[in-house]
């Protein structure tokens, strides 16, 4: 793998071989981040787009060991 991004969450491996890699880590912190914040929600709307663009900017965020950077 060669971006942090696509780095499997559950890796099966074998040696140096990745044989099952499931979803990446990026979907898996995605789907585990915390509700958006109120202040964020006048930029991204309550809207499923706005909600799915503050998941994965905080997945991006997890990644890059910014957490608490998420921008708006």
């Amino acid at each position: 793998m060669s971006k942090i991004n696509d780095a499997p969450a559950y890796p099966v491996t074998a040696g140096n071989q990745v044989y099952a890699t499931g979803i990446t880590k990026r979907e898996w912190f995605s789907a585990h981040a915390p509700d958006p914040p109120m202040t964020w929600w006048g930029n991204g709307g309550r809207t499923c787009a706005g909600y799915a663009m503050w998941n994965y900017q905080y997945a991006d965020a997890m990644l890059a060991g910014n957490a608490e950077e998420v921008k708006p």
